[in-house]
């Protein structure tokens, strides 16, 4: 949703998944029941009978209504089963007066027109799983780049090239020279309906088709509709922030995936009376079942021909909900390309200036909402939020692309969204293959958290939401990090490039023969490099050559305690910790500076090994440790000045083995190894849970300490490891 700098009655489109913020929520997320969500609204699931009620009052007030029906226990993409069930129902309303206007082939659901006998038959149904009026969606820069890390991003080397964003909005002025060679396909979705007076905006005059076939598709089928009706220009203005590049002449910034390809999809109708535009006429607005069929052409069609759509922006929306609206038509769609296509959906989370809901379809579970901030991290004031928004943007006076050829500036959480449905490309650049579930967590974890309060029914409770910040989220996201070991007799770092038997890639000698090492990235370059544990002191260098230099020296712990490395607060850069066997406690520090610990927690027993990483993927490190008596590594998600339990308990290795973590498959959670001196075997694991090592291999020899991390990828003296270490055949290993 958008709002004018003139404080103009404006709507921006939704593209955000819905995340419920329970990590960050200070209390316990209450239950809210069905009672306590908004009232009646045209598009809202009619979830109460006070909500039903309202709807047969408007199929006798009208005669008739046009409603999309979710059908219960059909699976999603299961064509033959949907259709029989689509059939199923119209055949129990025989006998009442109703149309089936539309059957979704992908979505367990179809859309009718149905007078009140058949409204009421269909409530009494039980294969029917809701029911809701098929709403009318309403349309809902670049000092923000600055804000969010976009070009820190791109000096990384990933801007989302190779990417594409679906853009489900008001078209896109595909000449416009910000999209120069940027347009990957067009469709269009929209509906001639004469009981709203509402007429296609599908450039060919033709509408979504009854299976949910677009309109149009092909060159012009995207394009903006006509400037003379109000909103217009939003998709463009939209597309711009998404991924919009820079020309001669242009405006001297590029949008937040500079290198990403866009569909331009055309979701609106025209509405031409003041009684359906609530308002002055013409307007437009974004039909649910129109929506629902451009979702599910995603799925079916584009996400086969371009398999690299990274995300699908969703500036609109309309209606509100408290809780995660599970039953919103648009849900099954948004799961479905989540779960099966790993594309994300991003929604704008409304512009209706709630501190309780999230407009429909921003509040599907399945989905990323955004909420909108100012370029200072102030919440916007129309910006809708509730304790289970995604995250937040900037959503204020964001400077874009608008027909014809112009720019201009535009307010609202539609212009929120498109900065995440970009980022969304940008990661998946540099990691292709993740899930929506990782992206959302790495961006969730690293960016500051903007608080707010809010009461979902059960008195007023505080909620710390994430707000985008991209450069700090890619520096850690989808590296692979391989093994190192560092060898007392030489006081030297070894250090492959590859989990695999082989020589050393790079050395960097370091320290002394008694030195405990640690490694991590101290600068928040992206890059591991050494570091020391001494007798309770710290020594840390930056430096990628040989030999490194001390570059940063202070104290923490006393002797006898074993150290800890982790990115405690999730900024990009790694802090440290101190392990002490004689009693279990871990020091925690943020900083690399001496001083106390902000963190004190209890986990462990005497004679256990600290360690520490990112076990659910959520951006930020956390302690565990690994018991050498029974092989057992016990992993804790907190941090806190407290006692835990662990959360992640495996087996993995054998009685001795020495333990160290890394990242071996870059998806975001850290996973487990052991090394076992007596053989130079190490054995890895991507996930922490018990079973097989993922890889073994030959690595170092008998006095080595063994350790993980992401270096910078240049071979240095590959025979720096003394020959000898050579492979043998792999060998698979629970152990």
């Amino acid at each position: 949703m958008f709002r004018s700098t003139k404080q103009r009655r404006f709507f921006v489109l939704l593209a955000t998944f819905v995340l419920i913020a329970s990590a960050w929520q200070v209390g316990t997320v209450p239950t809210v029941s069905a009672s306590e969500t908004t009232p009646y609204v045209r598009g809202n699931v009619a979830r109460t009978q006070g909500d039903f009620d309202a709807m047969m009052q408007r199929a006798v007030a009208l005669g008739s209504l046009r409603v999309i029906v979710t059908l219960k226990g059909v699976p999603y993409d299961q064509h033959s089963a949907i259709l029989s069930a689509q059939s199923a129902v119209a055949g129990r309303l025989q006998g009442t007066s109703f149309t089936v206007l539309r059957q979704f082939q992908s979505t367990p659901a179809v859309l009718l027109r149905v007078d009140a006998a058949a409204l009421q038959a269909l409530r009494n149904d039980p294969s029917v799983a809701s029911i809701a009026e098929d709403g009318i969606r309403r349309i809902n820069d670049t000092a923000s780049n600055g804000v969010i890390g976009a070009s820190a991003a791109w000096a990384q080397g990933f801007d989302g090239t190779g990417q594409i964003v679906a853009i489900l909005d008001s078209g896109v002025q595909t000449t416009h020279p910000f999209f120069t060679g940027k347009i990957q396909a067009e469709g269009c979705f929209s509906s001639t309906e004469p009981a709203d007076a509402g007429v296609t905006l599908c450039p060919n005059g033709q509408e979504t088709g009854p299976s949910g076939q677009p309109g149009q598709t092909g060159t012009g089928a995207g394009v903006n509709c006509s400037s003379a009706i109000d909103g217009c220009y939003h998709g463009t203005h939209v597309a711009g922030i998404t991924a919009g590049k820079n020309y001669s002449g242009g405006p001297g910034y590029d949008g937040v995936a500079r290198g990403a390809k866009i569909i331009a999809v055309q979701v609106f109708t025209e509405f031409t009376t003041t009684a359906s535009c609530g308002g002055p006429a013409p307007c437009i607005g974004a039909y649910d079942s129109d929506i629902v069929a451009a979702l599910d052409y995603v799925y079916n069609t584009w996400s086969i021909t371009y398999p690299t759509i990274a995300s699908i922006n969703m500036s609109l929306g309309g209606g509100a909900s408290a809780v995660p609206c599970t039953d919103s038509p648009q849900e099954p769609s948004i799961a479905n390309l989540r779960n099966n296509r790993k594309i994300a959906s991003v929604i704008a989370a409304g512009n209706e200036f709630a501190t309780n809901t999230i407009s429909y379809p921003g509040c599907s579970p399945s989905a990323v909402s955004v909420g909108a901030t100012n370029n200072s991290d102030a919440i916007a004031s129309f910006s809708n939020r509730a304790y289970f928004l995604s995250i937040f943007a900037p959503g204020v006076s964001i400077n874009s692309s608008l027909p014809t050829n112009a720019f201009g500036n535009l307010s609202g959480t539609s212009m929120a969204a498109p900065h995440v449905a970009g980022a969304w490309a940008v990661m998946k650049s540099k990691s292709p293959t993740s899930g929506v579930s990782t992206v959302l967590s790495i961006l969730r974890g690293k960016g500051p958290l903007i608080s707010f309060s809010t009461n979902p029914g059960s008195g007023t409770i505080t909620v710390n939401v994430p707000r985008l910040k991209l450069d700090t989220a890619l520096q850690d996201f989808g590296n692979v990090q391989t093994i190192g070991i560092f060898r007392p007799s030489t006081a030297t770092f070894y250090l492959r490039n590859t989990n695999t038997t082989g020589p050393a890639d790079s050395q960097i000698t370091f320290g002394a023969s008694s030195d405990f090492p640690v490694v991590g990235d101290w600068n928040g370059d992206g890059i591991d490099t050494p570091g020391l544990y001494r007798n309770g002191q710290f020594l840390l260098s930056d430096s990628t050559s040989n030999p490194a230099a001390v570059t940063y020296n202070f104290a923490l712990g006393v002797a006898g305690d074993t150290p800890i490395v982790g990115d405690w607060d999730g900024d990009g850069k790694d802090g440290v910790g101190v392990f002490r066997p004689s009693n279990g406690l871990i020091y925690i520090r943020n900083t690399l500076t001496t001083g106390f610990a902000d963190y004190t927690m209890v986990l462990g027993v005497p004679g256990d090994i600290g360690i520490a990483g990112d076990w659910n993927g959520d951006g930020k490190d956390s302690p565990g440790v690994y018991r050498p008596s029974n092989a057992v590594f016990y992993l804790s998600d907190a941090l806190c000045n407290c006692s835990v339990f662990a959360d992640h308990t495996l087996t993995f290795g054998n009685t001795g083995d020495q333990p160290f973590v890394g990242d071996w498959n870059g998806d975001g959670v850290t996973g487990i190894g052991v090394y076992r001196s007596s053989n130079g075997i190490t054995y890895l694991k991507n996930v922490p849970t018990t079973g097989f090592a993922d890889i073994s291999f030959v690595y170092g020899s008998n006095a080595d300490k063994a350790v993980g991390g992401a270096w910078l990828l240049t071979t240095v003296a590959p025979a720096a490891v003394p020959s000898g270490e050579t492979a043998p055949a792999f060998v698979p290993s629970s152990k």
